[in-house]
């Protein structure tokens, strides 16, 4: 079949060393070329005003904290690109947008479906299935783009619920809504606050990430595993509750525990205070590490940690669950549901520094039986989702949810 991918979040050869980009889209789409589709993406890759990339660092940290991500303000970005990667054929093409998380201009947004419109002719290239990953502006063009092509299959993902919550955005998606044969969700989360602003009837399914198949080819030695190495792994900023795990590690007062904090972010200065005013000698703060050091460090450590709001998925979990953590989520967030409480792992409240106390000092009762135990248990949850497993039953729930 052929597969054309809309999207704004997809990692590019060309982003700053300091981006933050996720690479779960192109996952899937190498996972579909793998299983013998043809596939497109097309990067919605936004670009803002020319000032906005001027501005002083430290307001492109208050920004960032605002928006709960960091966005890319690199001046020699500001081009469209053309290339391959893992037989998928990518297309960044940026768009303007006034301001991070505003509106699109109506003529940028007729624009930009030109151009699609443009590359898809010029590679020849008639899709079977549609598929958007966030709505704004993948919604608006995969309004245009049923219209070119009214036999394709048309879906969207949504990554969060920010602009659903906005009336304005729920007046244009009842507008687009015949359009779109079935809905995605990132998690059982999303769906369910989701629900409570358009009734998505059964058009729609879930899309969790998946793993890199390498990873859970082989269970993890759980030899040399205890509970006092503890591991973050994320942004550094405000709403990852990085703090929280500062505070808790601290309250315990247990010389045997370390924490390893890896990333960076515009809260890594106040962090590393915090540890210093905690006294906390076994805080080691490693900045951002390629992906295959972080697998490293996720090895070496007993326990992963992250109690982050607002998170969409949370591969970085699953990974920490194949490498023999026993792992800390967010209650109520991404994950949830995959990681079942006391079972393959721990849920607690975002940020709520008691309930993590009280999740460690559960863990510190466990006996050696049943946290070898819950990590082999973890272990089996990461390998159903594999990205092979993942990819295939995403296409075939558009499918099955379409007809």
């Amino acid at each position: 079949m052929n597969i054309l991918v809309l999207t704004t979040l997809y990692q590019e050869p060309d982003d700053c060393p300091d981006a933050v980009t996720t690479p779960v889209v192109h996952n899937f789409a190498k996972e579909w070329v793998r299983q013998g589709h043809h596939v497109i993406v097309i990067h919605n890759y936004n670009i803002f005003l020319k000032a906005l990339y001027m501005m002083p660092s430290k307001i492109i940290n208050k920004i960032t904290n605002r928006l709960g991500y960091r966005i890319s303000l690199d001046l020699s970005q500001r081009k469209d690109l053309a290339y391959q990667k893992d037989g998928v054929h990518i297309y960044k093409s940026t768009i303007l947008k006034v301001i991070p998380q505003g509106a699109y201009p109506n003529r940028q947004l007729k624009h930009q479906v030109n151009k699609i419109q443009h590359i898809l002719e010029k590679e020849n290239f008639i899709p079977d299935i549609i598929l958007a990953h966030a709505e704004n502006p993948q919604i608006y063009q995969l309004y245009y783009l049923k219209q070119k092509f009214p036999k394709a299959i048309t879906s969207i993902v949504f990554h969060g619920i920010e602009y659903l919550q906005r009336p304005g955005f729920t007046k244009w998606l009842k507008v687009y809504y015949p359009s779109i044969n079935c809905y995605g969700f990132r998690s059982q989360g999303i769906h369910f606050k989701a629900q409570k602003t358009i009734n998505f009837q059964n058009k729609y399914f879930l899309c969790p990430s998946g793993i890199a198949n390498d990873y859970v080819n082989t269970p993890p030695a759980l030899e040399n595993k205890s509970i006092y190495r503890i591991l973050f792994v994320g942004q550094l900023i405000s709403r990852k509750h990085v703090d929280t795990i500062i505070h808790a590690v601290s309250a315990i007062r247990d010389n045997c525990y370390s924490l390893t904090i890896v990333g960076d972010g515009s809260d890594k200065k106040l962090l590393m205070e915090l540890a210093k005013n905690k006294k906390l000698e076994k805080v080691i703060f490693k900045g951002k590490l390629s992906h295959s050091s972080v697998i490293d460090e996720m090895r070496k450590a007993d326990c992963f940690i992250m109690i982050s709001e607002n998170e969409v998925f949370g591969l970085v979990y699953l990974e920490a669950m194949s490498q023999g953590c026993i792992t800390i989520a967010s209650k109520g967030e991404g994950i949830d549901g995959i990681i079942q409480d006391k079972k393959n792992g721990f849920l607690c409240k975002a940020g709520n520094v008691d309930d993590l106390i009280k999740v460690l000092q559960y863990i510190r009762n466990m006996s050696r039986t049943d946290l070898d135990s819950m990590r082999k248990k973890a272990f089996l949850t990461a390998r159903q989702y594999n990205e092979s497993s993942v990819a295939e039953k995403y296409l075939e729930n558009v499918i099955n949810n379409a007809t």
